[in-house]
C-alpha cells in the first residue's frame, strides 16, 4: 500500500512543495515544485491550489506545513518529564518568560526526555496560537487539510538523517540557510540537543565589509552554540552538514573545514531516496522533503506537531468551559435545593406555630370560659393562675409561717391502723388545733385511737368527747380534738 505526503515550505522569497511516497520501507520523491514569492499575487493559497490543478500533485495525500522561522522558539530545559507536564499546563510556570509569547496564546511541545551529564534534559518548542491560526488562514485551500504543522528544524533533521544516516553515530552539527534565517542545530544520535534560529547572516556585504566577514560570523555562532551546550571545543572531524540554498558555496565549505576541523557534508536529497521527478533537485528542498518524511515516518523522526498541540489546547479550553458551566449548574442546583428546603422548613414552622396558637386558644376557653374580653391569651392565663395561687396559699406546700393541712392529714392517716375501721366524717384544721368527728365500732376503739394520736410528737392534748351510740346501729359516734405544738 502506497502512502503519500506533501511537504510545503513557505519562506520569505520561495514556496517549495515536495510530494513523497512510501511503499513499505522504500521512499520515493514523486514531484517537486518551487515558485518565487516576492510578488503580492504570489499567495500561499494560490500556490497550493496550483499544485493540484497545474502540477499533478495528489489531493488525497496528507499535507505537512512548516511554521515561519521567526514564529518558532526553543529552549533546552533541565527538568524531567513529569515536571515538564506541569510546565505545559501551567501558564504561570517558571518558563513563562523564556518565550516571547503571551501565556494564554502559548503552545508548547516537549521533546523526548534524555539524560546528559546526570541531568534530565529535553528540547521545548514554542509558538503562538495566533501565528498558527494565521498560517492556516493564509494557506487555506478548499478540500485540503493539514495533518502536520511543524517547526522547520525537525523536518531538516529528518531529511538529513534519511539521506546521511552516518551522522546518527555520535554528535553532529547541521546548518541550514535560506534568504531569511540560519538554523544551527546540534544532534546526538537520534536526539536534537539544541537549536538556534538566527536572522540571515549571508546578506549582501556593505562597501567596507567583505563576504569573508559573514562567514566569520557564522563560524563564531557555531562555536558559541557548541560551547554553550557542551562546554568544550568542537572535536575534530565532527560531522557538519550544510543544507539550504545558501550553503552550496565551495568557499564556505573550505572556510568551515579550515576553521572548525569538521567533516563537511553537503546535503544531498537523493542519497537514499528514489526520484521520479525529471527536474534537477536542489538541496533547498530539504525542509519540504523533511516534512513529508516526518508524516511518512512519525515513529522514526520525532518532532513537534502543533496541529495536535492546538487540538489539545482547544480541548482543554472546551473542558474548562464545560467544567465552568457544570460548576455553575451545580451551584445553581444546590442554591435551589437549599431555598426549597428553607421554604419547606418555613411552611412547617408556620404550621406548628398555628397549631400552638390554636392549642393556646383552646386551653384559654377551657380554663376561663367566663372571659369574653380576649387580648392576649397567655398573659391573661398567667394573671388568672397568679390569682388562684394567692387564693390557695393555705394549701401550698411552700407557704411561709402557715399550717400545712395536708401534712397534718398525712400524719393522722399514716398513724391510723386500718383494722380500727374508723370513718372520719368532718375535719376542721386551724392554726393551733384540729378537730375530727366520725364513727367507729365501739368507744374502746375511739380511746385506742386517742392513745395512738397522743404518741405523735407534733400533737398535744388529744381528747375524745361526744361518745354516743347511734340509733338503729351498734356503732358509736365520737369527736377528737387536739392542739398542735408550736414546732409542728
Amino acid at each position: 500500500m502506497t502512502k503519500r505526503a506533501i511537504g510545503i515550505d513557505i519562506n520569505s522569497d520561495k514556496m517549495i512543495a515536495v510530494q513523497m511516497a512510501r511503499r513499505g520501507d522504500t521512499l520515493c520523491l514523486e514531484k517537486t515544485c518551487t515558485r518565487p514569492s516576492r510578488r503580492e499575487e504570489d499567495t500561499p493559497s494560490e500556490f497550493i491550489a496550483n499544485l493540484f490543478t497545474q502540477h499533478g500533485f495528489d489531493r488525497r495525500a496528507a499535507a505537512a506545513l512548516a511554521m515561519p522561522h521567526n514564529q518558532i522558539f526553543f529552549k533546552t530545559t533541565d527538568s524531567s518529564a513529569p515536571e515538564q507536564d506541569k510546565i505545559s499546563d501551567n501558564p504561570d510556570s517558571p518558563y513563562q518568560n523564556d518565550f516571547p509569547v503571551l501565556s494564554d496564546q502559548r503552545l508548547l511541545d516537549f521533546g523526548s526526555d534524555r539524560q546528559l551529564d546526570n541531568k534530565h534534559k529535553s528540547l521545548v518548542t514554542a509558538t503562538s496560537q495566533s501565528s498558527l491560526k494565521e498560517l492556516l488562514e493564509t494557506t487555506r485551500v478548499s478540500g485540503f487539510r493539514y495533518e502536520l504543522i511543524e517547526a522547520p528544524v525537525f523536518a531538516l533533521v529528518a531529511a538529513v538523517k534519511t539521506n546521511h544516516p552516518d551522522i546518527t553515530a555520535d554528535y553532529a552539527i547541521i546548518i541550514f540557510s535560506d534568504s531569511s534565517h540560519v538554523i544551527i542545530t546540534i544532534t546526538h544520535k537520534n536526539e536534537i540537543i539544541t537549536v538556534r534560529n538566527i536572522p540571515q547572516w549571508d546578506t549582501p556585504p556593505a562597501e567596507n565589509q567583505n563576504e569573508h566577514n559573514n562567514y566569520d560570523n557564522l563560524i563564531r555562532e557555531i562555536e558559541m552554540t557548541w560551547r554553550s551546550e557542551m562546554g568544550r571545543k568542537i572535536p575534530d572531524n565532527t560531522p557538519l552538514v550544510l543544507a539550504g540554498q545558501h550553503t552550496t558555496s565551495p568557499q564556505l565549505r573550505n572556510i568551515l573545514r579550515d576553521n572548525l576541523n569538521c567533516q563537511i557534508i553537503l546535503y544531498d536529497p537523493l542519497v537514499h531516496i528514489q526520484c521520479n521527478d525529471n527536474k534537477h533537485i536542489e538541496p533547498e528542498i530539504c525542509i519540504a522533503q523533511g516534512l513529508s518524511l516526518r508524516y511518512l515516518h512519525p515513529e522514526k523522526y520525532p518532532g513537534a506537531n502543533f496541529i495536535h498541540t492546538l487540538k489539545k489546547d482547544s480541548r482543554k479550553c472546551v473542558n474548562a468551559k464545560t467544567q465552568k458551566y457544570l460548576g455553575l449548574f451545580l451551584i445553581t442546583t444546590i442554591a435551589l435545593v437549599y431555598l426549597t428546603g428553607l421554604l419547606i422548613q418555613k411552611n412547617r414552622l408556620e404550621g406548628q406555630y398555628q397549631k400552638i396558637k390554636n392549642e393556646i386558644k383552646q386551653t384559654f376557653h377551657q380554663a376561663l370560659p367566663q372571659e369574653k374580653n380576649i387580648v392576649n391569651e397567655l398573659a391573661q392565663l398567667d394573671a388568672a393562675l397568679a390569682s388562684q395561687r394567692k387564693a390557695f396559699d393555705l394549701f401550698e406546700a411552700s407557704a411561709i409561717n402557715s399550717v400545712k393541712p395536708l401534712d397534718i392529714l398525712h400524719t393522722i392517716s399514716a398513724h391510723t391502723p386500718e383494722q380500727l375501721n374508723l370513718r372520719i366524717n368532718n375535719i376542721l384544721i386551724t392554726q393551733q388545733a384540729a378537730q375530727l368527728s366520725g364513727q367507729c365500732a365501739s368507744s374502746t376503739i375511739a380511746y385506742k385511737w386517742q392513745r395512738i394520736l397522743q404518741e405523735i410528737p407534733g400533737f398535744d392534748n388529744v381528747n375524745v368527747s361526744g361518745l354516743e351510740k347511734l340509733p338503729d346501729s351498734d356503732e358509736v359516734q365520737f369527736s377528737v380534738s387536739l392542739t398542735l405544738k408550736s414546732t409542728y
